[in-house]
């Protein structure tokens, strides 16, 4: 459901004041001393997070979700920045081949001069911010790379917000898992429940949760918004198939509208049409994943197709069921991406209404994300056997020249409110 890194080394690299890395890009290179493109394991220490017993509820990530994760000292700082950037240029070739989650992003971890630009001092509340990077990077390629554009102060709050839907996701639709629907419909109820009491008294104590609140409060958003994106969630566990654009509406608008919703706050909007904007981008995003994976879907029992539209172009669920690429079938993915780049095109007035220096970031994620259409398109629409990426060249294309944009807007405007809008001093 949710949004879903380049193997280049830097040479004569450095890092702005804002923790942006330019320089000059060059395969298997090495940034202080460390060459570019070989992960390292990080061993972690499982430790309870004083939600629930194993006894209790089983969890989404037994082997990740329980864990401590250190804050990076002041002295990782400078490294960390360049090789974090540098190695999301990397891993679009491996993962297109169908090779393990590239361990780079997540192993490095994050700046602690963006945290502490941020205002994040608390060790804890450091180590929850970065366990929500360490989501992003494993499962928001593109989303990750978009975030590496905004100001470093910026990105452990929509880190945070990416961590929390992701965690969320995944007990949801995570293929692997062997709980019943029964038994992911309690534990999403039972880790809603408690994240909304955390929102009411300001404080969790969850490894994840924990930084959700922070930025929650830091920027003012909306409680409303987590609330629609829950009720998707738990859509995604009772609904197969929506009969209607309108029923598919209701859906989206929780799985995908108040991600951006939620992110507007942090990108500092100059009027409110900003959040109707953002509202189309996300539509559009999460169109766009359905076109990608309709085979995918299927495997979870799922079509996400609306029905009629289908059946526009003589297409029913049964014929989808069938995996074989007919004419029909291409008909009626041509209507969905003809709607996708309605939705987006809608959406680039809105971009323009946002702090310059987020500007770079938003645009960037829409040329790429978008472009998952036009991936589909490349590969005949063959969306059973095939699965559509944006290649390397055209995220190098899409993402250095926004760097640059990035830099400039930064130098120009500044970075906006660092520390939010209410500084917590957390």
């Amino acid at each position: 459901m949710i949004v879903g890194r380049f193997d280049t080394g830097m040479v004569g690299a450095s890092c702005g004041p804002d923790g942006v890395a330019v320089g000059e890009l060059e395969v298997g290179a090495a940034v202080d001393g460390t060459t570019l493109g070989s992960g390292v394991d990080v061993p972690v220490d499982g430790k309870g997070d004083g939600w629930t017993t194993a006894a209790e509820l089983p969890r989404p990530h037994p082997a990740t979700d329980n864990t401590t994760i250190s804050a990076p000292t002041a002295s990782q700082a400078g490294s960390r920045r360049c090789a974090t950037w540098v190695g999301l240029l990397t891993d679009v070739s491996s993962h297109a081949a169908g090779a393990r989650t590239c361990r780079r992003c997540k192993d490095l971890p994050m700046s602690a001069h963006e945290l502490d630009l941020a205002g994040i001092t608390n060790p804890a509340m450091r180590g929850s911010y970065e366990r929500c990077r360490q989501l992003n990077a494993d499962h928001g390629k593109t989303y990750y790379l978009a975030t590496l554009l905004l100001p470093a102060a910026k990105r452990p709050y929509v880190h945070a917000l990416y961590g929390f839907a992701r965690y969320a996701d995944e007990i949801v639709d995570d293929l692997a898992s062997t709980l019943t629907e029964e038994e992911k419909a309690q534990w999403l109820h039972s880790w809603a429940e408690k994240f909304f009491i955390d929102l009411e008294r300001g404080h969790s104590d969850n490894p994840v949760c924990m930084a959700v609140v922070d930025t929650v409060r830091r920027w003012n958003i909306p409680v409303e918004y987590f609330h629609a994106f829950i009720h998707s969630m738990k859509m995604d566990l009772t609904v197969t198939e929506y009969q209607t654009y309108d029923d598919l509406s209701e859906y989206v608008y929780g799985s995908a509208a108040v991600i951006g919703l939620q992110m507007v706050p942090i990108l500092e909007p100059t009027s409110p049409e900003a959040f109707e904007r953002a509202k189309d981008l996300g539509v559009a995003f999460q169109l766009a994943n359905f076109v990608r994976d309709v085979g995918e879907d299927l495997d979870r029992g799922r079509v996400y197709l609306p029905l009629d539209d289908l059946a526009q172009f003589g297409v029913t669920r049964d014929d989808l069921e069938q995996r074989i690429l007919t004419p029909e079938i291409r008909r009626a993915l041509e209507f969905q991406i003809a709607r996708v780049r309605q939705l987006e095109e809608s959406s680039r007035s809105g971009i323009e209404l946002l702090h310059p220096s987020s500007q770079p970031c938003i645009d960037a994620a829409r040329i790429l994300y978008c472009g998952i259409v036009d991936a589909v398109e490349q590969i005949d629409y063959q969306v059973f056997t095939r699965r559509a990426t944006v290649s390397t060249p055209r995220r190098l294309a899409v993402a250095l020249p926004a760097l640059g944009k990035a830099v400039v807007a930064r130098g120009r405007f500044g970075a906006g409110h660092a520390q939010g809008l209410f500084p917590t001093g957390s």
